[in-house]
């Protein structure tokens, strides 16, 4: 069995992840996640995410969240006129007595699979 070189299947262009992750600079911003509560969702404990203020919220799109002065990381349902914010351990339907503002749309993470 024989492989080829890696460096066959490269491009000699520059790699520039800015350019290929990120839609809007200027509203975009980087957070380290911290605990396991979006496991599930493939998100881990110190991964960082790449979070979008410039994107609005769509129906089951992971957000960066306050509520109730708690910043929180979830995915956001619409249901039956309802809203919740869900994680891997729970569901928070959010009221009219809550106190919530989005951060921004999470639309990558990176994860490091050395200090793992």
């Amino acid at each position: 069995m024989s492989f080829g070189s890696v460096s066959e299947n490269f491009s000699r262009s520059k790699l520039d992840l800015n350019q290929r992750l990120i839609n809007h600079p200027a509203g975009t911003y980087f957070l380290r996640m911290e605990g396991n509560s979006m496991e599930t969702y493939g998100i881990f404990d110190n991964d960082i995410l790449i979070v979008d203020r410039a994107l609005e919220a769509a129906n089951h799109k992971i957000i960066i969240g306050e509520l109730n002065t708690e910043l929180i990381i979830r995915e956001f349902i619409v249901q039956d006129n309802l809203t919740y914010l869900k994680s891997s351990t729970e569901q928070i339907q959010i009221t009219d007595k809550d106190s919530f503002s989005l951060w921004g749309v999470v639309t990558y993470t990176i994860r490091s699979f050395i200090n793992r």
